[in-house]
């Protein structure tokens, strides 16, 4: 980026879009200002697949970058695809993203990768693995190593924070919103190495009164789903035996669960889910 300080520059563009590799902004307004080797760029009311959001962008001469951006409404399956990031998630996103780094290569700035943001996405799909079923019969939603290329997981909301730091992306809140199943999660994902090591924890939710006649809600059986591999084609397998262990360690809380669970799940399911256990 040593070429910045070749000159200064005070400018207001409108172009009809963008496109960096695979990533396309749609038409946008682009303010530029270059002043003593330091590039500045303030994008607003960007449009970005299906969703409007700002962009600021900062360079300079040393090849330090730093980027912040608010999205409202964007597709997330065709932004994350482009990004090669995942292809695994569809909805629509509320993105607010804050990041920097430096280098002289794409590598380099990945590698360098630090920041934090926070997502919410609503009404889509985590494609890969249907946790429904899985809470249904773990046999028969990983009877082929769970990764059944057909089965989706349907939310109405998934929200989250993350940071980052060297180019791994680690989210410790993430909650999602399922019929009938309340999900939370967190792990990493490591660009530099283009794999990802998460963990979902998908929990039966039934309804109930309590004794005032107040609806509320009981937390039945969890079993956890590990995501892990590489991004563009993870593997997903139930932890077992952390819900094993949880038995051993807490049989009451346990047996309340699987109580808990009879109602939403059947007395049959929860069969086939017990003999998934074993």
């Amino acid at each position: 980026m040593s070429f910045l300080n070749s000159a200064n520059v005070n400018a207001n563009i409108k172009s009809d879009g963008v496109v960096y590799r695979k990533i396309t902004i749609g038409k946008t307004p682009v303010s530029v200002k270059l002043e003593n080797g330091k590039l500045n760029l303030a994008i607003t009311n960007a449009v970005l697949y299906q969703g409007t959001g700002t962009i600021n962008i900062s360079a300079d001469s040393a090849n330090a970058f730093e980027m912040n951006a608010a999205f409202k409404g964007v597709q997330a399956e065709p932004l994350l695809s482009d990004a090669a990031i995942t292809d695994k998630f569809s909805g629509a996103a509320d993105l607010d993203l804050n990041f920097n780094s430096h280098g002289h290569s794409q590598k380099e700035i990945i590698s360098a990768l630090a920041g934090n943001g926070s997502f919410k996405i609503n009404n889509g799909e985590l494609k890969g693995v249907n946790l429904g079923d899985m809470l249904h019969n773990v046999q028969s939603a990983f009877g082929v190593a769970g990764n059944d290329a057909s089965a989706k997981t349907v939310f109405t909301a998934l929200n989250g924070t993350f940071t980052a730091t060297a180019g791994v992306i680690t989210n410790k809140d993430l909650t999602a919103n399922t019929s009938g199943v309340n999900v939370a999660g967190q792990g990493d994902v490591n660009l530099p190495a283009y794999t990802i090591s998460y963990r979902l924890t998908p929990q039966v939710v039934t309804s109930a009164k309590d004794a005032t006649g107040k609806a509320t809600q009981k937390q039945g059986l969890a079993v956890p789903v590990v995501i892990e591999g590489s991004l563009d084609n993870p593997k997903y397998r139930p932890d077992v035996g952390s819900v094993l262990q949880n038995a051993l360690s807490n049989p009451s809380q346990f047996k309340d669960q699987l109580k808990n669970s009879k109602g939403a799940l059947g007395t049959t399911n929860l069969k086939g889910l017990l003999n998934g256990l074993r």
